[in-house]
């Protein structure tokens, strides 16, 4: 049957509800004077302890600490460097999850600092200041904003995500060149303690690579070299030098000692005095307890030869009539014969008086000091020119028909170990034996 309508009219009429009473809990109230400023201040202490918390936490999944900051920044900043056919770190953290999710994360965190309105000034400011606040264990809450603590590993965390963004992700940056040198060498000894400590290098990997990424970061500001200019500096350019050369040669990543090598290269390479950059090599070599970073000061040492004796430099000074271009032409002391001079005692060592153990412990070092050796004998000029003859006549135990290479090559007939069942000692000790002696006829060849 088809639908009927009703023919009756039901009257209908607005009904009005009384206002809803208000929310007792909900009622605002005028807050103290600086409460407003307390309550931030709590927030932002949080998000850096959760920061810090956060970065402490990262495994280490194929030599990838933390955020490898310091990694893919020299991927950029080196592309020369990437090994063809192998991924990169950047790539890396680009195609798996677990790595991506970690750039995400400390983005989000970064997100909710200009929330909170936490800005790199006050991140810098934080790490200029004491621990006197966070270390402090009164069960007093704070009563002000100044009372709250950062935590200083935190804002340095946050401080590098803000430039890693910048420099990684294009993100844009207000950061000052004049303020990343005078917070970096500042912050060194707060992190890290004196040079001497027997913990420096074992601090946490999340810890190291941030500073490592700071300190290349560092090295880009163009006003770094009339930063190392001023003499007063210097103090703090050795002890920049000491903390990542050891870095260099005990941290347990392997990623990590690649970059603290060359940021400790760079870093002395970029000293306009040649004089301080001789000392802190021979100062390496004399007393450095770590054979591969005497390995390491060699190389820099080749390195500040090849740059001071470029191809087609004459063999001797200009000797010109005029006072100033007498100045121009003052050779660095790494193209004259004082180098090798004052070198030369902690360079060409003898084995003469070393135990097997010991001269195993030297072959690294001992094959580094003969790539230089062939590099003088072979690089046209150089043996003449920084009087490579006349510093090995000096050397202890050297005689008239003993020059250092066979001191060197004696000392390794000595300790060949040919028993039965170990021929050559250790599978490692036996390539750096073969090394040796291949090196070792080499540069003789090079000498007649």
């Amino acid at each position: 049957l088809p639908p009927r309508s009703s023919s009756t009219q039901v009257p209908t009429r607005a009904v009005q509800l009384p206002p809803a009473a208000p929310d007792p809990e909900a009622t605002e109230e005028s807050l103290a004077p600086g409460e407003t400023a307390l309550k931030e201040k709590l927030l932002q202490s949080f998000l850096t302890f959760v920061a810090e918390g956060y970065m402490s936490s990262l495994p280490v999944d194929d030599d990838t600490p933390a955020l490898s900051w310091s990694t893919r920044l020299l991927e950029q900043l080196y592309p020369e460097k990437n090994i063809p056919g192998k991924r990169t770190i950047r790539k890396a953290f680009e195609e798996i999850e677990a790595l991506h999710r970690r750039d995400s994360t400390i983005g989000q965190m970064l997100a909710l600092t200009r929330d909170l309105n936490l800005a790199l000034g006050d991140l810098r400011r934080a790490l200029n200041e004491s621990d006197t606040l966070a270390n402090d264990e009164s069960d007093e809450l704070p009563t002000s904003a100044s009372e709250v603590p950062l935590s200083r590993p935190g804002c340095l965390y946050l401080l590098c995500a803000s430039y890693a963004s910048a420099v990684l992700f294009d993100a844009p940056s207000k950061e000052s060149p004049e303020t990343k040198n005078a917070t970096f060498f500042s912050l060194l000894s707060d992190f890290l303690g004196p040079p001497s400590s027997s913990t420096l290098g074992s601090e946490s990997l999340a810890l190291i690579d941030s500073l490592l990424f700071f300190g290349h970061y560092t090295l880009q500001s163009n006003d770094l070299r009339s930063f190392l200019e001023r003499p007063e500096n210097d103090p703090a350019f050795t002890q920049t030098l000491q903390y990542f050369s050891i870095i260099s040669a005990i941290t347990p990543s392997a990623a990590l000692r690649y970059v603290a090598h060359l940021l400790t290269s760079k870093i002395l390479h970029a000293h306009p005095n040649d004089l301080m950059r001789l000392s802190f090599i021979k100062d390496t070599l004399q007393h450095c307890p770590y054979e591969n970073l005497k390995a390491s000061a060699v190389g820099w040492l080749k390195d500040e030869i090849l740059t001071a004796n470029p191809p087609g430099a004459p063999n001797t000074p200009n000797n010109s009539s005029t006072e100033e271009t007498k100045e121009k032409t003052i050779p660095s002391i790494f193209a004259t014969p004082t180098c090798i001079a004052t070198l030369a005692p902690h360079l060409f060592l003898s084995p003469a008086k070393m135990d097997k153990d010991e001269f195993y412990a030297h072959e690294g070092f001992f094959l580094a000091a003969l790539n230089l050796y062939y590099l003088l004998l072979t690089k046209e000029g150089l043996n003449e020119k920084l009087d490579l003859p006349g510093a090995g006549a000096q050397l202890e135990g050297s005689g008239a028909d003993d020059g250092w290479l066979s001191l060197l090559d004696k000392g390794l007939r000595n300790f060949e170990d040919r028993g039965p069942g170990e021929e050559r000692g250790t599978v490692e000790n036996g390539m750096h034996m073969i090394l040796l002696e291949g090196m070792i006829a080499m540069c003789k060849d090079k000498e007649t």
